[in-house]
């Protein structure tokens, strides 16, 4: 298959371009690049779509025939949970699946992936491990450890992510729901959790819809009902797993900066489908959260309840933003709003303005008990700094360079920042040009 070279760079050539920048290249700017070079940068299915070759023979076999292959040979077997369902499909022989009769660790070549201009042809075996069954293909030097050596490792796929390549993006939810059905796997508990949370979103949005049933709470917030609305359909973003949720609901990550980035864009299609809508800056949005935390319609979810797999997987975030914020979002049925309306209710009587919202007001109108919950999580970031401050003092007297947190240590990036970009030296935001 003939390829435009200028036009298309497949994973194996934006590899291949980063190892020869990093051999030319010194000081930050090749540091930077060799942590583009990790292997968890690397092995990500994003990338590895780059080399997918969707007019292939093998690419249309397992596209028209990936059911059929299923049915026959299904693992008809019943699990508490998807991640159950993921130790049975990595059971399925990817031999079966590719329509390759090898041997395993055998070599073949597939016309699956592009390889590299140089490359006469794309090399692959399957093997079972200890993870099932992976398809594997060797490259040379590929990655750098956190310490700046080189390694060389294989990339692999197993049955999910074959899936995920050949068919249209889904979320992970969505993929394991469809992949439980073709290979008769019952996981009646997820499907159950995921029908349950896309009900509520449904009930939640109705309920905003008709806000106006509830005259103080429409006060409080109709004017940026996008924002509320953006955060339930944000849980659907999610995946919407048992694994994944607390209290019964799915809990999910927003941090206020890269909500706003999104709700920009979404505030942009608005406007040209000629919808009114109005962009809003990150310090109200905050402000709109925190409201949101007070009235009951989101709940903020301490750091020692967010489900462990989320943590792992957590979006990496710059040294000007660190804290990581996770919600959930109740079911707004009618009970949940009356609550809302009543507290809505007293900070209207109460003269409340969202411009002007901190903890002391909502002290003076909801009283300690409610101000202390909603500002728990500052109240914590607030002691931290203190501690800190106080061991600050003590590194003083010893002559060692103090700690910087909060507004220090922010102030002190950016000033960091602007020195680099002067400089033409700012990589620390670099990102894989894919």
């Amino acid at each position: 298959m003939e390829i435009n070279e200028k036009l298309y760079m497949t994973h194996t050539d934006l590899i291949h371009n980063l190892q020869m920048s990093v051999e030319h290249s010194e000081g930050k700017y090749q540091g930077a690049l060799k942590k583009t070079l990790q292997r968890e940068k690397l092995n990500d299915l994003g990338l590895i779509r780059s080399n997918l070759n969707e007019k292939g023979e093998t690419f249309n076999y397992i596209k028209e025939n990936f059911e059929e292959l299923a049915k026959i040979h299904a693992v008809k077997t019943k699990v508490k949970s998807y991640k159950d369902a993921e130790k049975a499909l990595k059971e399925v022989d990817l031999r079966n699946i590719l329509g390759v009769k090898v041997e395993l660790k055998e070599v073949f070549t597939t016309d699956l992936f592009l390889t590299y201009k140089e490359e006469a042809q794309q090399e692959l075996y399957i093997n079972y491990t200890k993870d099932g069954y992976r398809m594997f293909w060797k490259r040379r030097k590929l990655s750098y450890k956190l310490s700046g050596q080189a390694e060389t490792f294989e990339f692999s796929l197993n049955l999910i992510d074959l899936y995920q390549l050949t068919h249209d993006d889904k979320k992970y939810y969505e993929i394991m729901e469809a992949l439980c059905n073709m290979f008769k796997i019952e996981a009646k508990k997820e499907i159950k959790f995921a029908n349950a949370q896309k009900i509520k979103n449904a009930d939640n949005l109705i309920a905003l819809k008709n806000i106006e049933k509830y005259p103080n709470l429409s006060k409080l917030i109709s004017k940026n009902l996008i924002v509320l609305k953006e955060l339930n359909d944000k849980t659907m973003d999610y995946s919407l797993t048992v694994d994944k949720s607390y209290k019964g609901e799915t809990v999910f990550y927003a941090p206020i900066r890269g909500f706003a980035k999104e709700l920009k864009e979404l505030v942009k299609q608005a406007t040209e489908d000629g919808t009114e809508a109005e962009s809003l800056s990150a310090s109200t949005i905050t402000r709109l959260f925190q409201l949101y935390r007070i009235l009951g319609l989101i709940e903020l979810v301490e750091m020692e309840n967010v489900p462990q797999i989320l943590l792992t997987s957590a979006p990496k975030t710059n040294k000007l933003h660190v804290e990581p914020v996770y919600y959930i979002v109740p079911q707004y049925n009618s009970a949940f709003l009356e609550k809302a309306e009543k507290i809505a209710k007293k900070l209207n009587k109460g003269g409340f303005k969202i411009a002007d919202i901190q903890y002391e007001t909502i002290k003076k109108i909801l009283g300690e008990k409610i101000a202390d919950k909603a500002y728990a999580h500052v109240a914590d970031r607030m002691e931290t700094e203190k501690k800190i401050n106080e061991h600050n003092i003590e590194l003083e007297k010893q002559g060692r360079e103090k700690k910087l947190y909060g507004k220090t240590k922010r102030a002190k990036t950016i000033e960091e920042k602007k020195k680099a970009e002067a400089n033409g030296t700012d990589c620390q935001d670099t990102v894989m040009p894919f």
